[in-house]
C-alpha cells in the first residue's frame, strides 16, 4: 500500500475536468445503494440470502456521496480514502477484490448522473471487446470523448482480440483513445472505472502510459483486504 502511494505521489500528470454539481442526499444515496444489493444478492441466491450495509464501507459511500455533491471540504482533508488527495474534477477508478460492490457503486453514479442530464456511456471491458470488431460504431461513441466514459471489469477482457489479423488489447486502446480526445478538449469529460486487478497487474496489461493517465484522471480508490465478500 505505501508503495502505492509512493508511486501514485510521484506521478505528475493533472488533467483538469470541469466542476459539476449533482446535490445527493448520503441517506437516499446509501438507500440506492443497499436496493442495488439487496436486488442483486436475492437474485443470485435465488432469494435464499440477505445482505447489511458493510460497516467499513460507510467512510466510502459518504465521501462518494460528497463527491457527486462537488463538496469542495473534501479535497482540504488529510484522511480519504483514496489513495491520493480528493480531486473533485476527476473522476473515479475503483480497484478491489471480487464482491466487494464495485460495480454496484458504478451502477449508482452511472444511474444518478444521467437522471440528473449529465450524459455518460457505460459497458464492461468484455462487451467492449467483442463490439470493436463486431460493431465498430459502437466503440468509436464509447471511446469519442463527447461525454463521460465508464468502463466496469477492466482486465475481466480477452488481453488481445483479433482484428484484420492484428492482435489488439482493446481496453489499452479505447482508455488510450478516450484520453487522447478528452485532454484536448476545453471542457473535459470524466473517466469512471472499475477493476479486479492491482496496481502491477494493470500496470503490465496496460503499461505505465496508460497507467498514469488513469491516475491523472481519476481518484484511485481501493477496497482493500479488511472488506469482506458481501455476496458470500
Amino acid at each position: 500500500m505505501e508503495e502505492l502511494k509512493k508511486h501514485i505521489a510521484s506521478l505528475k500528470y493533472e488533467a483538469p475536468i470541469r466542476r459539476e454539481k449533482i446535490n445527493i442526499n448520503q441517506q437516499n444515496f446509501n438507500n440506492a445503494l443497499f436496493k442495488k444489493m439487496t436486488e442483486m444478492v436475492k437474485t443470485r441466491s435465488s432469494g435464499s440470502k440477505s445482505i447489511q450495509i458493510i460497516e467499513e464501507m460507510k467512510p466510502t459511500y459518504s465521501q462518494i456521496c460528497r463527491y457527486l455533491n462537488n463538496d469542495y471540504s473534501l479535497e482540504e482533508e488529510k484522511k480519504h480514502i483514496s489513495l491520493q488527495p480528493w480531486n473533485l474534477n476527476k473522476g473515479l477508478f475503483l480497484i478491489g477484490d471480487f464482491g466487494r460492490g464495485k460495480t454496484l457503486l458504478l451502477d449508482l453514479i452511472f444511474e444518478i448522473r444521467q437522471q440528473l442530464g449529465i450524459l455518460g456511456r457505460y459497458t464492461t471491458a468484455f462487451e467492449l471487446s467483442k463490439c470493436y470488431t463486431q460493431d465498430p460504431k459502437t466503440f468509436e461513441n464509447l471511446t469519442n470523448g463527447e461525454c463521460s466514459f465508464f468502463l466496469d471489469e477492466i482486465g475481466d477482457e480477452p488481453k488481445e482480440t483479433l482484428h484484420f489479423g492484428n492482435a489488439e488489447n482493446v481496453a489499452y486502446r479505447a482508455m488510450k483513445l478516450f484520453f487522447d480526445k478528452v485532454e484536448k478538449q476545453s471542457n473535459k469529460h470524466r473517466f469512471f472505472g472499475t477493476s479486479n486487478l492491482g496496481q502491477g497487474e494493470l500496470i503490465d496489461r496496460y503499461k505505465e502510459r496508460v497507467w498514469s493517465r488513469i491516475v491523472g484522471n481519476c481518484n484511485i480508490i481501493i477496497f482493500g483486504d479488511g472488506i469482506k465478500d458481501f455476496r458470500k
